[in-house]
């Protein structure tokens, strides 16, 4: 897969981006790292020298003026039922949108919905490969989904998951003959987003921590919830931005915390603004999401703030080693604050910690490498 670089899009090659998932930008308040996923991706493809035709439910912002067309399929609901008929009328619509732009190869990012769909439309594509980039599937939750996700993964030429953990979930659902080509791609960022030479203040009180992303059961939110209640409001406060079914409980389990404060939905064009804002940055997870790579981290490196993180596979291999986090036990709030506490009185090691952050970011964490890992 080798594209033109030409600079008029009729002059390059094209590929469909492909997101089958009604409502994909607008729930949640539009808060959720899968946002700047498919930004990214559609930035580094275009980066990488191709012309990018999206083929999507909804607009947004983050969709490139420049070598990106995107064709929109409105759907009617969002209910089981409304998913399907929608779905099938938008295999019939991908179906136009092949014939027009003759892709090199179509990217599809997995929705659990549409998987029955999956063995249709690579019947349709032919020859064309395609790619199929899963961050979670109907199987991890429910074994009604085995089959079909069997079926949907086998379909797909090439099979990108976020982290070693999830390939090996879908090394099970796949049963003994496997995939011929599963790579594990994490996630990645813009770091153009984020302006350098952005260090916070050295001494103010109270510290500022924020975590930002989607609010859900089971992230380990109780856990910041936890810590609040263990720390002195006069020199922290704990920042939540955010937005998901978690946030009306979040907000009653923190009414009594003075050191923790729940702000909701952060607009994602507002979000660098928002991480600069904070002195440290933090990750929670729970057990059951230990296989996400979060683009949050991404985010944070590029912001080139101190990171306070929980211990999972993905943020072992991504932070312990650079000297860019201070890590603790997944669910474990004491060992949050712990890790938290001495960044609290150190100007000097936060302000090193953040500048290898962004250092790392830059280096190693663009969309462009994450592309030519998908399409080498």
């Amino acid at each position: 897969m080798t594209p033109q670089t030409d600079e008029s899009s009729s002059e390059r090659a094209h590929c469909l981006y492909v997101l089958p998932y009604p409502k994909f930008f607008s729930q949640h308040a539009g808060v959720g790292g899968h946002v700047a996923h498919a930004a990214g991706v559609i930035s580094g493809l275009i980066e990488a020298g191709y012309a990018v035709d999206v083929v999507a439910e909804e607009h947004h912002a983050i969709f490139p003026r420049d070598h990106c067309d995107v064709a929109l399929l409105s759907a009617a609901g969002t209910d089981p039922l409304s998913r399907q008929f929608w779905g099938f009328r938008f295999l019939r619509f991908l179906g136009g949108r092949i014939k027009h732009s003759s892709p090199e190869f179509c990217y599809m990012r997995y929705s659990a919905s549409f998987a029955p769909w999956i063995p249709s439309l690579k019947r349709m594509l032919g020859d064309v490969p395609l790619i199929l980039e899963v961050n979670s599937v109907g199987s991890q939750w429910t074994k009604l989904m085995r089959l079909l996700d069997r079926r949907a993964l086998r379909a797909a030429d090439r099979v990108i998951c976020i982290s070693n953990v999830l390939r090996e979930q879908l090394g099970a659902t796949l049963g003994n003959d496997g995939h011929p080509d599963i790579r594990v791609v994490m996630n990645g960022v813009d770091v153009g987003r984020f302006p350098g030479n952005s260090a916070a203040g050295p001494g103010r009180q109270p510290m500022q921590v924020g975590y930002a992303g989607l609010l859900k059961p089971g992230y380990g939110l109780e856990t910041i919830v936890e810590a609040g209640r263990m720390l002195d409001p006069s020199k922290v406060v704990l920042n939540v931005y955010g937005d998901g079914p978690f946030l009306d409980e979040l907000k009653r389990l923190s009414a009594d915390v003075p050191a923790l404060r729940v702000h909701g939905a952060i607009p994602f064009l507002d979000m660098p603004t928002c991480l600069l804002e904070q002195d440290i940055l933090l990750y929670v997870t729970g057990p059951k999401y230990i296989y996400q790579s979060p683009t949050k981290l991404f985010e944070y490196l590029a912001a080139g703030r101190p990171i306070v993180c929980a211990t999972t596979p993905q943020t072992r291999e991504l932070l312990e080693k650079q000297g860019c986090a201070v890590m603790f036990p997944v669910s474990d709030a004491r060992g949050l604050v712990d890790a938290l506490t001495p960044l609290l009185d150190d100007a000097v090691a936060r302000e090193a910690m953040g500048a290898r952050a962004r250092t790392l970011a830059i280096a190693e964490h663009s969309w462009l490498s994450r592309v030519h890992a998908v399409l080498r």
